[in-house]
């Protein structure tokens, strides 16, 4: 074939490339998710939307939650219409709504024309999870679902850590979950009393086998202190948080001070073995065993009805991965479910090293991934 025959050639399969870009709404998202990923790696030495996509406009708005009034950070595309829309929900002890990762990740999404809404929540900040936060996530949706430049049925959450477990129960909830159209749960847990197990019994439960588990101080910190601080009895609250949140040391607890609540609490958070720590935990008063109900996606699984994203870190030491195995098999066969396990993320950070074609690899599933997200989203 001559030269010129060949030039003609590849001309034309890059017309056609370019025409099925043009004309196909799942190539368009395919593209527009190739080009977020490089927004969510701390290393990237690149990033092609800063220059190839508008900047999105950036606004604090407040809305409306019951009696109090709450923050939150709002990108929006450039330029007009109406577009899909994600809440993104940090979690405990967050990065901030000014972190980097935060700021890329948000305006990524803008930028390929996702209106995006950050909420702050202080006690989050403040590493408290309180059944409030809930109630919180669905006015945000209200608010984010009646703003004109937001397409109508388009409205989603996507959560990280106790913030993804969060926005699950928010989907669950009758007030929206008819409307939720998908949820990104990442690292999230399944069932709070389950994960309290995990956490002060350093283990989880794999099929029939316990295994061994170091879960991260931050992790242990939160589930002691909500525990502790939801006691009802304040010699409770003081003389045990002043050993397992102040950190003095274990000997030097004054049982005597202590109510036999307490009691049971502290055989709880000294306790080893599985079983043991479920009896203890459902001895609890009802102002601590109480709040697993709220803050758990396995309370009213069967009200999710949008499309469920779960992605998991496989060796996550704030959250096990069994959890997400765990939500994933609770719906299988009642709402779409595209889950996927990494190797080469820190808990919610790809910052893992992993060899070359691992990392290949990886990215590859990540693609996939956000590429059944976008095409909800985007619509």
């Amino acid at each position: 074939m001559r030269p010129r025959h060949v030039a003609l050639a590849l001309l034309t399969v890059l017309q056609s490339v370019l025409v099925v870009l043009a004309i196909s709404p799942q190539a368009r998202v395919g593209v527009k998710t190739f080009l977020l990923i490089p927004q969510l790696l701390p290393g990237a030495p690149v990033r092609p939307l800063m220059f190839l996509t508008p900047a999105p406009s950036k606004s604090e708005v407040r809305y409306g939650y019951g009696e109090e009034e709450r923050i939150a950070d709002l990108y929006r595309p450039a330029g007009g219409g109406r577009h899909g829309a994600i809440i993104l929900f940090l979690g405990v002890n967050p990065a901030g709504r000014e972190d980097p990762r935060v700021v890329r990740l948000a305006s990524g999404l803008a930028r390929i024309g996702l209106v995006v809404l950050v909420p702050y929540s202080q006690d989050m900040v403040d590493e408290r999870v309180k059944p409030q936060e809930v109630g919180a996530l669905v006015a945000a949706f209200q608010y984010l679902e009646q703003q004109p430049f937001v397409a109508p049925g388009r409205v989603g959450f996507a959560g990280f850590c106790v913030g993804a477990s969060l926005a699950v129960v928010a989907a669950e909830d009758q007030r929206i979950n008819k409307r939720v159209r998908f949820v990104n749960d990442f690292d999230g847990y399944y069932d709070l009393r389950d994960y309290i197990v995990e956490i002060v019994t350093k283990s989880f439960r794999m099929d029939s086998t316990i295994q061994a588990w170091e879960p991260d101080d931050l992790a242990q910190r939160v589930v002691t202190r909500e525990l502790i601080e939801n006691m009802p009895a304040p010699e409770d609250r003081a003389e045990l948080g002043r050993v397992f949140i102040n950190g003095e040391p274990l000997e030097s607890l004054n049982q005597d001070v202590i109510t036999p609540d307490g009691q049971v609490l502290y055989q709880l958070l000294t306790s080893t073995d599985e079983q043991e720590a479920y009896r203890l935990l459902a001895q609890l008063p009802p102002s601590v065993e109480g709040l697993v109900a709220p803050l758990s996606p396995s309370s009213d699984i069967g009200g999710l009805q949008a499309k469920l994203f779960v992605m998991h870190d496989r060796r996550d030491d704030l959250v096990p991965y069994v959890e997400s195995r765990r939500l994933v098999a609770a719906v299988d066969g009642n709402v779409p479910i595209h889950y996927t396990e990494f190797s080469f993320f820190q808990h919610v950070d790809p910052t893992r090293h992993v060899p070359p074609a691992t990392l290949l690899h990886e990215l590859w599933k990540l693609y996939r991934h956000l590429y059944g997200l976008m095409r909800l989203a985007l619509g």
